[in-house]
């Protein structure tokens, strides 16, 4: 998706961009590329000022170990995110930076012929559901960066000296860090200007110095320095390298925003993320007009114009931009509007949008050449980027067939209309039918509980203890004492008295008496 935003089509307004390409078409060549010669910078009328003749490009190189680690080395390349994660500050230089596709209005603020006074109280920066514009460290504080690069000071280059250059950018540091203490601060190295420029009052000496008092300024303030003059300078001369400007001397052209943005992807600068969590919600830029600043210091014809690529036929006729729908989707859609536009570089096509048949959905935008801000909106305003081919751009909608979304399965009479699917065919319901429902029923829980309370109360019935006490009682025993008694005590008194009456004189019976009869007899003789 960030990919996708770093399209300059839907962020330019025609506005900015017929402002920024004045002049092109009109510029007088004998060569076919403005920007690729030195010579078609020279006016014929051209003569080298005293300044240029004593130049000396070695004294404008700054040694990296002067500075400690305040001018960032190289590192690895730390590709488009690191770009993505970045805001971008500056001047028409920074315009150049989006116009030609490496950042998108999202991340970035360029104000045309800005310099560095105008940071902490200039209002310039738009955004939608705001009554107004506002100043850079409000709209800083507003986007929320990781980080951000600054590159003013061309726009100070005449009249201004280090000292007073230094003072201003101090205090657009203090109101930025202000606004938004949390984002890493790099600070962009003035751009050279090409031998052959249009205003010989800039001069290089003046760039270089501003160059040096910037590397000692991040150095006292603890912030990083990005010497892009190393990739945008000639070695030999020191100036900017003859295919880097633009006509006007000045503004950096396409083939210098490659080089200055793989120098910056490899001269990393990544830490902790600071910000505080979470953050909020970011509103939609809208584009600053291009004349919010009357004035241009620099006064040259480059200063409203972006693009540069005169050689190109896309860039002075326009190129050609053709919507269709996906090979593979033919049949599931179509586009809605002018799908042939024929748009100059830089600028918007008009609006088309992609309209699904039914039973299907919307599956993304794409393009041979350029990059798209969403690609899941069904509206797009193309844009034509700066390396558009003569050839021309194909932008292509997709789409696939609709995912049913119903929760219960549709039937002949009720269907979901929400649903794409079934909007378009009941047969393509996937949703399960609406049987469940008895499934509840089947909580026969009363039922175990009845087979668990009848058992219960028929065992504790069988407790034959009861028995067992009874047949202990075993009343026989009063039984046997009454009857013994009373047989055996009338059978011996009766019947033997009268017998031994006339036997007495027996004397053989007084031999028992001496031990327990004796007393007996004596008794019973007086009685009879």
């Amino acid at each position: 998706m960030k990919l996708a935003k770093r399209l300059l089509a839907g962020f330019l307004s025609a506005s900015i961009v017929a402002a920024m390409l004045a002049g092109c078409s009109n510029s007088s060549s004998s060569s076919a590329d403005s920007s690729s010669s030195s010579v078609k910078n020279e006016p014929t009328s051209w003569s080298e000022p005293e300044e240029d003749e004593t130049y000396n490009a070695a004294e404008g190189q700054l040694q990296k170990e002067d500075y400690g680690s305040t001018i960032l080395e190289e590192s690895k390349d730390a590709g488009q995110d690191y770009i993505d994660n970045t805001l971008f500050i500056g001047d028409s230089n920074t315009v150049r930076m989006m116009a030609y596709g490496h950042i998108t209005l999202e991340n970035t603020i360029g104000v045309i012929s800005m310099g560095i006074q105008h940071v902490p109280t200039k209002k310039c920066v738009y955004f939608k559901g705001k009554n107004g514009p506002v100043t850079v460290p409000e709209a800083v504080a507003i986007m929320q960066p990781q980080r951000i690069i600054i590159t003013y000071g061309t726009n100070n280059t005449i009249g201004w000296s280090s000292e007073t250059f230094i003072k201003e950018y101090k205090e657009a540091l203090e109101a930025i860090t202000e606004a938004w203490p949390y984002a890493d601060i790099i600070i962009n190295a003035v751009p050279p200007v090409d031998k052959y420029r249009q205003n010989t009052g800039i001069t290089m000496q003046t760039i270089d110095s501003f160059n040096k008092a910037l590397a000692e300024m991040a150095e006292e303030l603890g912030y990083k320095f990005l010497d892009s003059s190393e990739v945008l300078k000639d070695e030999t001369t020191g100036f900017a390298k003859t295919d880097f400007t633009y006509s006007d001397g000045v503004h950096l052209n396409k083939k210098a925003m490659e080089a200055l943005f793989t120098y910056i992807r490899t001269h990393s600068y990544i830490t902790e993320d600071r910000r505080p969590t979470p953050l909020k919600a970011v509103p939609d830029r809208l584009e600053t007009p291009p004349d919010i600043i009357t004035e241009d210091p620099l006064k040259v014809s480059g200063s409203a114009e972006a693009m540069d690529d005169s050689s190109s036929e896309s860039s002075q006729s326009g190129c050609q931009v053709n919507f269709i729908v996906d090979p593979n989707s033919v049949g599931m859609g179509y586009i809605s509007g002018t799908t042939s536009q024929k748009v100059a570089i830089g600028q918007t096509c008009s609006q088309v949008q992609a309209v699904p048949a039914s039973g299907y959905e919307f599956d993304g935008w794409g393009c041979t050449v350029g990059r798209i801000s969403d690609v899941q909106n069904v509206y797009l305003s193309f844009s034509v980027p700066g390396d558009a081919p003569d050839s021309g751009i194909t932008v292509f909608a997709k789409f696939k067939k609709a995912a049913c979304t119903c929760s219960v399965k549709c039937t002949g009479s009720e269907y979901n209309t929400s649903c794409k699917a079934c909007a378009a065919s009941i047969g393509n319901c996937t949703a399960a039918a609406a049987t469940p429902s008895p499934s509840p029923t089947a909580i026969p829980s009363p039922t175990p509980t009845t087979q668990p309370t009848a058992q219960p109360t028929a065992q504790p019935t069988t407790q034959p203890t009861a028995q067992p006490t009874t047949q202990p009682t075993t009343q026989p025993t009063p039984s046997p004492t009454t009857e013994p008694t009373p047989a055996p005590t009338p059978s011996p008194t009766t019947e033997p008295t009268p017998a031994p009456t006339p036997v007495p004189t027996a004397e053989p019976t007084p031999v028992p008496t001496p031990t327990t009869p004796p007393p007996e007899t004596s008794s019973t003789v007086p009685t009879a």
